[in-house]
């Protein structure tokens, strides 16, 4: 096993060792900003079908700013680049599916 395989196999069984920064339901989409266990500071999309990596970022402050930026940006957007995983998976254009569901709301 490679070291970017155990990395996402320790964060799909591991997610406690992420914490939340800003959480904002906007235009039928979840923007998620976290402290991840194995990549550092992320900004993901949440969509009716997935989560999609957007965003990463060296540090707390850096995060927070490009949470405010996807807030601004998401709106209308019909696909966003999901970021794959260094050095295991590409990085690759996918098409937004609104509502994310209401029952999970924040």
């Amino acid at each position: 096993m490679t070291d970017p395989e155990y990395r996402m196999i320790e964060a799909v069984f591991h997610p406690e060792r992420t914490t939340q920064l800003a959480r904002t339901y906007i235009d039928g989409v979840v923007i998620n900003t976290a402290m991840t266990g194995d990549l550092g500071y992320e900004t993901a999309v949440l969509d009716a079908e997935a989560a999609h990596p957007v965003a990463r970022y060296a540090t707390e402050d850096q995060a927070r700013a490009g949470h405010q930026w996807w807030r601004k940006h998401i709106v209308g957007a019909q696909t966003v680049i999901e970021l794959g995983y260094p050095g295991a998976i590409e990085d690759e254009e996918v098409r937004l599916v609104r509502p994310y569901p209401r029952a999970l709301e924040p």
